[in-house]
């Protein structure tokens, strides 16, 4: 029974980490389209790099959900999260 529960407790901390790496990731990308659309050269190139990045935005928040609050790092990853939706809504206006 406590192999059993130490094999759960194993691919319940590595779900965690790989829920990290894919928020983290999908907040890199926000950001990196952010940067895309600050710099663009013309309004189309900047619309195409803002809506990407609120498609990045969106997939954060649906992980982020999916973590539930008692996730190791559910309190950080949403605080990135606001901080990149509000970079996002400066670009938009």
């Amino acid at each position: 029974m406590r192999i059993q529960r130490e094999q759960i407790e194993r691919i319940i901390a590595s779900s965690n980490r790989n829920l990290s790496l894919l928020v983290s990731a999908d907040l890199a990308l926000g950001r990196t389209f952010c940067k895309v659309a600050r710099l663009a050269h013309n309004k189309e190139s900047r619309d195409r790099a803002i809506a990407s990045a609120r498609r990045a935005q969106e997939a954060v928040a649906r992980y982020i959900e999916s973590m539930g609050r008692d996730h190791p790092e559910y309190e950080q990853m949403l605080a990135q999260a606001e901080l990149l939706k509000s970079e996002i809504d400066a670009l938009d206006r």
